[in-house]
């Protein structure tokens, strides 16, 4: 037994400068299918997946514009982010440390870095309007800080098991996309350190 969270959400993810509904706007007054967020944030052209799993995951599980609709997972996911956030908080599970001696891995993305590649795309592709995109950039000042501190949170859920952070530098958000040797390593390492 053991955790491996992969840019996950935490009891503080709320906190963040920019949420969906700040998204939303990106696409506003742009052609349908002119916003591809996986061309945009660069997955597309990184992803390291195989061609099939590749194929299965954009047409079935990441559309076009994932923060305004969703297949059935991705949506309900939306829709209770702010209440997961808070029933986190509630349970104080970092305070509680409930894996105890089990190890946990924390695998951070560049979340940031895809935030500015969209506010950008939209900007060049003639969405909204200058001042606001400009207004999206400024909220992300200190974003990357607050997020490993988000992501350092995760390391808590042990208490005296062992702990490894690690930033995966090649990927935005979806480093089991762009780093999938990463992920499958972690577990590997995981697993062995278990003794069986």
């Amino acid at each position: 037994m053991g955790l491996l969270a992969i840019d996950a959400n935490s009891a503080r993810s709320c906190e963040r400068p920019l949420n969906d509904k700040d998204l939303e706007v990106l696409a506003e007054g742009l052609p349908a299918g002119a916003f591809v967020y996986p061309d945009i944030v660069g997955l597309t052209a990184a992803n390291r997946l195989p061609i099939a799993l590749w194929e299965e995951w954009t047409e079935k599980r990441l559309p076009p514009e994932p923060w305004l609709q969703g297949t059935g997972g991705e949506l309900a996911e939306m829709q209770s982010y702010d209440e997961s956030c808070k029933a986190l908080h509630r349970h104080a599970l970092l305070q509680a440390h409930p894996l105890t001696k089990w190890p946990v891995t924390v695998l951070k993305g560049n979340t940031e870095s895809d935030l500015r590649r969209m506010i950008d795309a939209s900007e060049a592709l003639g969405g909204w309007a200058k001042a606001a995109h400009e207004d999206l950039r400024k909220r992300l000042d200190g974003y990357s800080q607050l997020e490993e501190d988000q992501q350092r949170d995760h390391l808590l859920l042990t208490d005296v098991g062992s702990r490894r952070y690690i930033e995966a530098k090649k990927s935005g958000h979806w480093v089991h996309i762009t780093e999938p040797e990463l992920v499958v390593g972690e577990i590997f390492s995981m697993v062995s350190g278990m003794g069986g």
